[in-house]
């Protein structure tokens, strides 16, 4: 600056009102989201000071209103898996703007500092404006798939099985349908093993105008059957000392010639 090195500091931020209302999210192939927010605007106050760091030491604070008008963005993200089957995005595109910027000082020589004020807003639109999409593509990029890897996509039914989620395709787009295949199908816990049952085609068509479609197919039954009786939860040793005396059944082949020829 012109005095020299300063040390300029920005605290008490508070926001005073906010208008977020125009938000849109959009389906893309091949399984895109754009999320975009149009005519956002927001006012807030916060509390200034500065000192200049080697003699003679100039320092000033005060108070500063910025109030941000049209404010647009838009990010698009794509949306894939890993090989482990987690759902995984990425930040495709980014853009921000900031139709209007106006600053206000108050306290201090604010009524100096207010003469330049058009001149800080724009210094201070750009500088938002370079650090906006960054910081969103680091957000999506880093930290939502930081959240997605520690999703449990395997959770446990009972002590004997559980149910596995993981994704068994990429997700994809379908008119206004993102469309997203979870194995969904039930292990047993000591010993898991693909169930021998056909697996049927899952639909790629919506047909309803609600917001969430959930489709469970046979297959999914059937290894939950293949599952428990693997694990022995559904096996039973039927003895005749277990049958009351009352029932006229007995655990014998004679008994069960007419039922099961076979056995006789």
């Amino acid at each position: 600056t012109p005095v020299g090195h300063i040390t300029f500091t920005l605290s008490s931020i508070h926001i005073n009102s906010a208008d977020i209302s125009h938000t849109e999210a959009v389906l893309h192939q091949p399984s895109n989201v754009e999320a975009s927010i149009k005519n956002a605007n927001i006012a807030l106050n916060a509390h200034w000071h500065y000192r200049e760091d080697s003699w003679p030491h100039i320092s000033d604070s005060g108070s500063v209103d910025v109030n941000a008008r049209s404010i647009s963005a838009a990010i698009n993200i794509l949306i894939t898996t890993t090989k482990s089957g987690e759902p995984h995005v990425t930040s495709q595109s980014c853009s921000f703007n900031i139709g209007s910027l106006d600053v206000t000082f108050h306290g201090g020589a604010s009524w100096l500092y207010n003469l330049f004020s058009s001149s800080i807003a724009d210094s201070l639109k750009d500088a938002i404006k370079g650090q906006v999409c960054p910081l969103i593509t680091s957000s999506i990029n880093d930290d939502l798939n930081q959240i997605l890897s520690t999703l449990d996509l395997k959770t446990d039914i009972d002590d004997n099985c559980y149910i596995d989620y993981t994704l068994v395709q990429q997700p994809f787009v379908i008119k206004d349908a993102l469309f997203v295949n979870g194995k969904g199908e039930i292990f047993d816990k000591k010993s898991p093993k693909e169930c021998p049952s056909p697996k049927q085609e899952m639909p790629e068509t919506v047909d309803s105008d609600r917001m969430v479609t959930l489709w469970v197919t046979e297959y999914m039954l059937n290894s939950a059957g293949f599952a428990y009786q693997e694990a022995g939860f559904l096996q039973y040793n039927l003895t005749q000392d277990v049958i009351p005396d009352k029932i006229p059944i007995h655990m014998t082949t004679k008994f069960f010639k007419y039922f099961v020829p076979e056995l006789y």
